[in-house]
Formats: structure tokens, sequence, C-alpha cells
């Protein structure tokens, strides 16, 4: 817990769980070490130490669930129960009320610390909670059981325990339980806090990357106009400046395809944290895939093969279909040899609908095609190349969207080949 303080200073109530293990595992060394050291130390102080420890893990708790408390009550119930501890460390006598009195504690601090946990529980039913929950729960029964088993000890004289040696054995068998139970607890209440701690740096991890997502939307909606604005300009310089200025006509070529390639790059950002959203609507009609395919090919200049000669009717989400053909479009383009090679066709089957998308590039390895759909992944031999790796990541969470299936098939050349269900035409 120390380690894990030292590192997580700003997860509240570990700074109290923490005290408060180290103070009780104190208490303990100090009980176990009885015989060896004064009294005072043995009985006095280790149960001032096991006591508030107890109270410095509740504290813990309500500060972990945001509880309202009162720490000064909390501490004062702690040192009302110690105080009987200043008179009655030196009478062996008196050794079952001292217990009493230690069970009274553990049953408030830990049975409250269980009360809390559960009530929690029921709000959120993460297993952290319940297993310290149940942990603290066991902690206060059993110690209210080892209670009972010295108040049943008490009533039972010598010579009855004696003749009724079966109860004498079961009432030793309870002492012997009660450890290991509390033994168990203990480990489950260690196991429980780790992964209340775990699941606190879960949340904040996720509460991080969603305002990472807002800061990138916002950032990206603040990029679309003015990189639109320059797009536009440049195009109307362009059309003033006389083509025989082929520098200067070269220029703003450039200038034109780096704010189409950052806009497309916007885009994707944009796409991709509407799909990372959790309130993702489908806004679906019907339209004819030959067509749009076909306003993509002359779109984009490239080969459209269309051995249908009929509409193909469908439903989906022509803007997120355009951008998921767009991008298989541009890879084909980027990664070919030649333009004049790359093409785009359709076809019609009895079960399903192939769009092909084909480029006479070097082809994908057998080991990176499932790789190149995952976010941010780049091949090696195209590092030379523009892009950020987003492109077929969301190119497959469309089709996903839309029931489909994108694979890279190996045909002197890359052909990505997307596969719509029939139940869609």
């Amino acid at each position: 817990f120390y380690f894990f303080y030292i590192s997580n200073r700003n997860i509240k109530g570990l700074r109290e769980w923490t005290i408060g293990m180290i103070i009780m595992a104190i208490g303990f060394w100090l009980v176990f070490m009885r015989g060896s050291i004064p009294n005072l130390i043995s009985i006095c102080i280790a149960n001032a130490f096991t006591i508030f420890g107890s109270a410095c893990f509740m504290i813990g708790i309500v500060n972990f669930l945001n509880v309202k408390y009162s720490r000064y009550l909390i501490f004062t119930v702690a040192g009302l129960l110690w105080l009987p501890f200043i008179f009655l460390y030196q009478d062996f006598t008196l050794l079952n009320i001292r217990i009493h009195i230690i069970t009274l504690s553990t049953v408030i601090f830990f049975g409250s610390s269980s009360y809390y946990l559960l009530k929690e529980y029921m709000n959120k039913r993460t297993n952290s909670l319940a297993i310290t929950g149940i942990s603290c729960l066991i902690t206060a029964i059993s110690c209210v059981a080892r209670s009972a088993y010295i108040f049943l000890h008490e009533t039972q004289s010598d010579a009855y325990l004696k003749q009724n040696l079966e109860s004498s054995a079961f009432l030793s068998s309870l002492n012997a339980i009660f450890l290991s139970v509390i033994t168990v607890s203990f480990i489950l209440l260690l196991a429980g806090i780790l992964m209340l701690i775990a699941d606190h740096l879960k949340e904040d991890l996720e509460h991080a990357m969603a305002e990472q997502s807002k800061f990138w939307s916002m950032i990206a909606h603040e990029f679309r106009t003015p990189l639109g604005t320059i797009n536009s300009s440049a195009q109307i310089v362009q059309a003033f400046v006389p083509k025989s200025e082929k520098m200067a006509q070269e220029e703003i070529d450039r200038i034109k395809q780096t704010s189409l390639r950052l806009s497309g790059l916007v885009d994707k950002c944009l796409l991709h944290d509407w799909f990372a959203s959790t309130s993702i609507q489908k806004h679906e009609t019907l339209f004819d895939l030959q067509d749009l395919i076909q306003k993509l090919s002359f779109e984009y200049d490239i080969k459209f093969k269309d051995d249908i000669h009929e509409p193909v009717q469908m439903l989906g989400d022509t803007y997120l279909l355009s951008v998921a053909f767009s991008s298989l479009i541009d890879n084909a383009l980027k990664y070919g040899k030649t333009r004049d090679a790359c093409y785009i066709s359709c076809s019609v089957h009895q079960k399903h609908i192939c769009v092909d998308v084909f480029d006479d590039g070097e082809g994908i390895p057998p080991k990176e095609q499932n790789l190149i759909f995952d976010k941010f992944y780049r091949m090696k031999k195209h590092s030379k190349h523009n892009g950020g790796g987003l492109g077929l990541y969301i190119t497959r969470k469309i089709l996903d969207y839309h029931n489909a299936h994108v694979c890279p098939i190996y045909s002197n050349g890359s052909i990505f080949r997307v596969t719509f269900p029939n139940e869609t035409v």
C-alpha cells in the first residue's frame, strides 16, 4: 500500500488505508510478541494500534466513496474504546473483557465500512466493491463469533468441560476456525482494496481518454473551416496565374494537395470520434451502389468495371460508405505502381455483392493482412508515404456498421474486397 500511495497520491482514501494497514500490522506484531516485551507495549499499545488502525481504515473507505463523515467523531470513538486498556492491561483475569472490546471496535469500524461499500455496490455493481464489502463483513462477523465462543466458554465450568469432552473439543475448534476465517477475510480485503484502486485508475484513464477525444474533436472542427478556405483560395489564385508559370502552378498544386490531405485527416479524426461515441444513430437510405461507385471512380479518375448494367439497390449510409470506398481508392492510388492499372468494380452474386478495389502494388504480406486494420498501424515498407494509420481502421468500422466484410487479397497486386450480405440488397 505504501508503494501504491507513493505513485498514486491523488486517490482519495489511499493514504488512510496505508496508514491504517501499517498501524494494524504493527499492532498484530506486538500482540504476537507478548511475553517477550512488557505488557504495556504488547497489550496497551498493541491494542491502541489495532483500534486506531481500524479507524483509519474506515476513514479511507468513506473518503474513497466520497461519503460525508466526521473524522473527529471516528477518532473520539476509537479513543473511548481504547481507554479501558490503560486500566485493564495488567490484569490477566480480564483478558476476555479486552477481547470483547476489540470485537466491539472491529464491528463498529469494519461493519460500518462494509455497510458503505455494499451500499455503493448496489449502485455500481462492481466486483471490487462486493469483495471488499463482504471481506469487511466477514471480519466483523468472525470477531462476533469469537466473542460468542469466549462467552460460551466462560459459562462452562471446568467439571462440566471434563465430563463433556466433545463440547470442549468443539469450543477449541471454534478458535482455530476463527483464526482461519480472519486470515482469509484479510487476504480478501487486501485483494478487494487493490481491485478498488485498479478500478479507480481505470476510471481516471477512461476519463482522460474521453477528454483527449473531446480535445481532438474540437481541434478537428476548428481546422475544417481554414483548410476549406485555403483550398478555395488556392483554386482562385490558380485561375489567375498563367499556365506558363509552371513553378507557380506546381506550388499552388502542392498547397491544394496538402490542404486536401489535411482535410481528409480531419474527417478521419471526426469519424473516429463519432464511432467512439455511445450515441451512434444510423442514417440509412435506399440508394444505388453502382451509381455511388461510378461517381467515386469519376472523382478519383480511376477505372470502373461495370459488368452488371443495372442498378444495385441497397440500404446504407451513403456518406459513410463514400468515406470507406474513398479510403480504399486512396490507398490503391498511393501504393499502386501505375494509376492506369488501378480500378474499382462491383459484382452481384446469389448471396452477396462484392466491391473490389485493385492496385498493382507490392501486395500485403499474409502476416500483416489482419494488422493493417488496427488503429494507427502502418506497414514498415510504407513509412515513407503520408498517412496516419486511421484510414483502414475507419473503413472496417464503417463496413462493420453495415454488416459488411473487407479483406485484402493478393493477385499480382492488391485487391481489397468488400462483401455485403444479400439482405442489404
